[in-house]
């Protein structure tokens, strides 16, 4: 239809094609035209809302829609843009055509009651990466606006069972999204104990617990599929990303106790937790390495140069404000190589990523992190 009558074409999924058409061009990895690429990426986005915002009544409600609003904002989430006033529009979308709901109180096909939970995940995922990643805890206005927005409807995702699909095969995409959104919210949990000041030796144990149990399933998950063949998140890339993004999230639980014992608390208690966070950080930022290193260009490059960098860039920060108070002579050589080979990395990332290029910084000029900053929730599409 739309090559022979483009204006005939249904405006959400023209959306739905330059959606797609943007996420391919941030994929590209043509050295000589990243730059392009990247406007180009920008570009489609642009075109992806547009489309929608020409209907009679604009943003016409179908799953088709709500499919290339999640795209556009999970490109634009990768690279550091805040998307809460377009999260909010594809929370009303999703409410709109019943995507929130239990679709099992309906008679609808299995591809469609999937199709939806899908999105619900992934727009739920979204909602707690974007506030995370802005800092959306220090306000309570918006802390609460994330909690509620998150949490709308009852489709729980993390109670649906997790499966390997065929047996003997590779963990599918929906399997890696659901354990992603298992980790996100241990995130949410780390964030809001400690800026609601309900962080305690007994909460700290539990969800250091908690993401052990994590990554004990996500190793057993895609051990047994290594070798198999790839169901488009390959076990071995699959549990790098899961694997470094667990080493991030237990960095994250002891940074309070970083900070106290550089501030002069010398308990044991506090210096234990202390070291453990810097170890933490390291085998983040050597994940990242290691990803970084050995994943074939045109596959989960443009994780790398977006929220891979992005973790990175924070155990890159707390890693340099430990080394001075923390690590003796013995290591220096180490943290040496750790941290030039991380700088290598990011200054080659540097000119797509904004991530890697405030890491790269950091690197180079052993600079501290800077203080969290309150970011507008009103930001033009």
């Amino acid at each position: 239809m739309f090559w022979r009558n483009p204006i005939l074409a249904p405006p959400s999924w023209l959306s739905l094609l330059f959606a797609i058409l943007a996420l391919a061009c941030r994929a590209e990895e043509d050295p000589t035209k990243g730059g392009l690429y990247d406007n180009m990426s920008m570009w489609y986005e642009k075109a992806a809302w547009d489309c929608l915002l020409t209907n009679d009544a604009p943003f016409e409600p179908s799953r088709s829609s709500l499919k290339a609003m999640v795209l556009v904002i999970y490109g634009r989430t990768h690279r550091g843009v805040n998307v809460l006033s377009q999260l909010q529009i594809a929370h009303r979308m999703a409410i709109s055509i019943a995507c929130h709901e239990d679709t099992g109180r309906y008679v609808l096909q299995p591809s469609v009651c999937e199709e939806c939970r899908s999105l619900s995940i992934r727009l739920k995922t979204l909602f707690m990466l974007n506030g995370q990643m802005h800092d959306y805890y220090r306000n309570p206005e918006l802390r609460e606006q994330l909690h509620l927005l998150a949490d709308t409807g009852k489709l729980s995702p993390e109670n649906s069972r997790i499966s390997m699909g065929v047996e003997g095969s590779s963990p599918a995409q929906m399997t890696f999204t659901h354990l992603k959104f298992q980790l996100l919210k241990i995130s949410d949990t780390i964030c809001l104990i400690g800026e609601l000041g309900l962080r305690s030796e007994w909460s700290v144990a539990a969800l250091e617990a908690e993401i052990s149990l994590m990554e004990k399933h996500c190793s057993n998950l895609y051990t047994k599929s290594s070798g198999s063949g790839s169901q488009l998140v390959s076990p071995h890339k699959g549990y790098g990303i899961l694997h470094c993004y667990i080493n991030y999230l237990l960095h994250l639980l002891f940074i309070p106790d970083l900070w106290q014992y550089l501030n002069g608390d010398i308990a044991r208690e506090t210096e234990l937790s202390a070291f453990k966070c810097m170890a933490f950080a390291k085998a983040s930022l050597r994940t990242f390495n290691h990803l970084a290193e050995n994943m074939q260009p045109n596959t989960y490059a443009w994780y790398i140069r977006g929220l891979g960098s992005y973790y990175a860039e924070q155990s890159a920060s707390t890693f340099i404000r430990g080394t001075t108070g923390l690590e003796g002579e013995k290591e220096d050589q180490e943290i040496r190589s750790l941290v030039e080979r991380t700088s290598g990395i990011f200054s080659t990332l540097s000119d797509r990523s904004i991530f890697s290029t405030r890491g790269a910084f950091i690197l180079e000029y052993r600079c501290m992190p800077q203080p969290p900053k309150r970011y507008s929730p009103s930001i033009s599409i």
